[in-house]
């Protein structure tokens, strides 16, 4: 794909694989931090609270769907160490819960994979990178291809700002919701 699928191709591509994704049922959470302010939880690294944020999200989607789960991420970067402190982490939050949510649907530790093994995992790759770049401003590509995304951010009462896309801190982004999503804010 690198080398054949470049400029409008790739975006057509990105855009073909989001509407066969909506049309059997995926939902994606994207969860963006600014790492110079305080976390959302109380954890003590932005790289924590991603996780507990993330897991929240997930048991909500699980118990609604009255389901249990798995959570496969991308296999961490860096060495093996790296790895088994991400997923210590994860194992963590599962055990001890949030202030919010024990996520008692999620059924197993956390589990990862080299992204070339797995298609969901390259396609999760898409929705984040793609809504990352729109969110940071960019201008070129993302629009079209995060329009192909927002349908499969989940929602909750119509709402998609602070539910299938989180920007933390709330408070001082909550305007990025209404301009990204064109939705009113709350």
């Amino acid at each position: 794909m690198r080398q054949n699928l470049i400029g409008e191709k790739r975006q057509e591509f990105f855009i073909r694989i989001l509407s066969v994704a909506k049309d059997s049922g995926a939902v994606a959470i994207v969860i963006i931090e600014d790492t110079s302010s305080k976390t959302a939880t109380g954890a003590r690294s932005p790289e924590a609270d991603l996780i507990q944020l993330f897991l929240e999200r997930a048991h909500h989607q699980l118990s609604a769907r009255q389901s249990n789960g798995l959570v496969i991420v991308s296999q961490p970067s860096g060495d093996r160490e790296s790895e088994n402190k991400f997923l210590a982490d994860c194992l963590e939050t599962l055990r001890s819960a949030t202030d919010y949510v024990k996520p008692e649907r999620i059924v197993l530790n956390v589990l990862t994979s080299p992204p070339r093994f797995m298609r969901l995992l390259q396609l999760a790759d898409v929705v984040i990178s793609c809504t990352t770049a729109f969110v940071g401003g960019e201008s070129s590509f993302s629009p079209s291809v995060f329009d192909a995304v927002k349908p499969i951010l989940v929602k909750e009462f119509g709402r998609i700002g602070g539910v299938g896309l989180k920007i933390h801190p709330d408070m001082k982004y909550r305007n990025l919701y209404h301009w990204l999503l064109a939705i009113p804010t709350l």
